[in-house]
């Protein structure tokens, strides 16, 4: 059976370079927690979690996860030090704050629409979403670029001309062609 997970990159050069954890317990974590502990063949390893795409994955892949903060690994502080992604994210400001951003272009028999992932705090700020789109606009030439974010139970969430959001909600998300766009 399928569950929400999200991806951790271990720390160091050992393997497995990735694990899969809980998206539920996660979420139980403070939002600005990045750093945390991942049990790996029984012992503690430390990882920084993306909390900006969440899998389905069979639950047999998940590993226990604790909270764990830059004392406790110095290498993941300073990966994370000067992205400052979190900050950002937790403000509920625009994806164009980054170089990239994951999206998705579906060509419709009316228009081509982007659909770019963002958190659900842009979302819950429908100004802030606004002037997102305008900042993303660009970067898509001609495409009508809706937002979209996924509530904890996978429940999509759009943002975005109406009309496009009602377009895009009939695809199924899975099947999209994500890919990640560097935006210049």
């Amino acid at each position: 059976m399928a569950t929400w997970a999200y991806l951790c990159r271990i720390c160091g050069d050992s393997e497995p370079a990735t694990a899969y954890v809980s998206a539920a317990t996660v979420a139980e974590m403070p939002a600005s927690c990045r750093i945390v502990q991942v049990r790996i063949e029984g012992q503690w390893r430390c990882a920084i979690v993306d909390r900006d795409r969440r899998y389905a994955i069979d639950r047999m892949l998940l590993r226990e996860v604790c909270v764990a903060d830059t004392g406790d690994c110095p290498d993941c502080a300073a990966l994370l030090a000067p992205d400052a992604v979190d900050a950002r994210s937790d403000a509920g400001e625009s994806p164009t704050a980054t170089s990239t951003v994951h999206a998705a272009a579906v060509e419709t028999e009316r228009e081509r629409l982007v659909v770019v992932l963002v958190t659900e705090a842009l979302i819950d700020s429908p100004g802030e979403a606004d002037m997102a789109i305008d900042r993303l606009s660009p970067h898509f030439a001609g495409a009508t670029v809706i937002l979209l974010a996924q509530r904890e139970d996978g429940t999509p969430r759009y943002h975005g001309d109406p009309g496009a959001c009602e377009r895009i909600a009939r695809y199924d998300l899975e099947r999209l062609p994500w890919k990640v766009y560097r935006l210049s």
